[in-house]
């Protein structure tokens, strides 16, 4: 049996939302699945659809992916290796062709972190 997967936010006053994002039990050991919920709330978040401040995918009590801006930065920063590596398999949002019109990759040399500025 699985752990549970929650994506939590944080306020602009930087206080945890009581309430998860979600949470489930529903493909418990799918990562993908998860990861690919988590990358349609970064596009809703980075294109200002949202009024969360930061927000976090966490898989039992391990953190998994957190997401912020840092001024005009995007920044997504995984904790695991399956994490980052499921970034770049998982299912896109149909919101991703917006997020691309609107924010371009920066390079980065930390392999923990994504960096995206807008456009």
């Amino acid at each position: 049996m699985g752990q549970t997967w929650f994506m939590y936010a944080r306020d602009t006053e930087d206080y945890w939302i009581k309430e998860p994002l979600y949470s489930t039990l529903v493909h418990a050991e799918e990562i993908d699945h998860h990861m690919g919920r988590f990358k349609h709330k970064v596009f809703m978040y980075a294109l200002g659809e949202m009024d969360e401040h930061k927000i976090y995918l966490y898989h039992g009590w391990q953190r998994e992916v957190k997401c912020w801006f840092q001024d005009d930065t995007l920044k997504i920063e995984f904790s695991t290796e399956r994490a980052r590596d499921s970034w770049s398999t998982c299912k896109r949002s149909t919101k991703g062709r917006k997020f691309d019109s609107n924010f371009t990759k920066v390079d980065t040399k930390e392999k923990w972190l994504l960096n995206f500025t807008k456009s």
